[in-house]
């Protein structure tokens, strides 16, 4: 289910400015799923990817204070 909801969220965040907000919601969907999985190190650096994915997006958007929010979780996770 995460590489899925993963997987819609590249594809619209290719197809540009007016699929933003789609990605952003797919993204935060994976996230959400992959937060409930076992905490390996591969479950772990999925879920900061996905975070910095947000981020990216909402950067794009120029929504600066969610995209710092949604950087500080990835980082947050990476660094242990």
């Amino acid at each position: 289910m995460v590489e899925d909801y993963q997987h819609e969220g590249k594809k619209n965040f290719a197809l540009g400015k007016c699929m933003y907000s789609k990605a952003y919601s797919q993204f935060k969907k994976a996230a959400f799923h992959a937060e409930r999985l076992p905490k390996t190190e591969a479950n772990i650096h999925l879920l900061a990817t996905l975070y910095g994915n947000c981020s990216l997006i909402q950067m794009k958007k120029e929504n600066y204070r969610t995209c710092i929010a949604d950087c500080d979780k990835a980082l947050a996770l990476e660094v242990f």
